[in-house]
């Protein structure tokens, strides 16, 4: 072991340790900015004093079968009638829609299980909402939660 640090040139060992210092510092500011994205994003939006006019989840959602109901985030009772669409993977290909009952319920037939489906939900007073959803037979129905616009 002493026999190898006698070959390492002081000059090597300056470099190294100024590496390492430059990656230690990469990190720290790696890690800050990850922290700070959040903090960022919400003051950056309550700046711009604007409302969002839709909701979207880009995340996928399991689900029985495209069928379920339709209800408000606001009060927890359904919405009736709400219109329900099915777009294609470019979001501007309407697949199939529907509208639900006065109870909320609706069901879209032909649920490929191999896709993820795009439904979007809209109706008057409620802002549009997207699911992106795929087919798994152990999963309760779709439940969507309207939220309600604000004037």
């Amino acid at each position: 072991m002493q026999m190898f640090s006698t070959f390492v040139s002081p000059r090597c060992s300056k470099a190294a340790a100024t590496t390492r210092d430059f990656i230690k510092g990469l990190f720290v500011v790696g890690i800050s900015i990850w922290l700070l994205l959040p903090i960022i994003a919400i003051v950056g939006l309550s700046a711009s004093g604007q409302r969002p006019t839709s909701q979207r989840i880009f995340n996928v959602i399991l689900a029985r079968s495209l069928s379920g109901g339709v209800q408000s985030t606001t009060s927890n009772k359904a919405i009736g009638p709400v219109t329900i669409i099915e777009y294609g993977p470019d979001l501007k290909t309407v697949l199939q829609q529907t509208q639900s009952d006065s109870n909320g319920d609706f069901s879209l037939p032909n649920a490929d299980s191999s896709q993820v489906h795009i439904l979007v939900f809209t109706a008057d007073g409620y802002a549009r909402l997207q699911l992106n959803v795929r087919i798994w037979p152990h999963a309760r129905p779709v439940q969507a939660m309207l939220v309600k616009e604000s004037k």
